[in-house]
């Protein structure tokens, strides 16, 4: 049986965004996860980390990894037109129980 993983797109942010920006991010990052076909994307903002991002829940298989992937990828499209750059951006992996298996950055 597969293990069910989170895999998340992640922007630290640096600079400052007024709730407002902040609030249109988060809307242009789940519209951007439905856009790309996931069912159930959770967009986050954590304030004491400064990460907003968004996370898809899969399994723990090839297929599903990629398919996630290619919604990430949507997301990280949709910052990128957003237009304005706040701080770097990464993907990482996380358990089910949103324990951290691999990241490319940590803030």
């Amino acid at each position: 049986m597969d293990l069910s993983l989170i895999v998340r797109f992640n922007i630290h942010v640096q600079t400052p965004l007024s709730p407002e920006r902040l609030a249109e991010l988060q809307t242009i990052l789940y519209e951007a996860a439905l856009w790309a076909c996931d069912d159930d994307p959770e967009v986050f903002y954590t304030e004491k980390d400064c990460v907003i991002g968004v996370s898809i829940s899969t399994d723990d298989d090839r297929l599903s990894i990629l398919e996630a992937g290619s919604v990430l990828g949507q997301c990280q499209l949709a910052y990128e037109k957003f237009g304005e750059s706040v701080g770097p951006t990464w993907l990482s992996v996380h358990a089910a129980d949103e324990s951290l298996i691999d990241s490319a950055y940590i803030p």
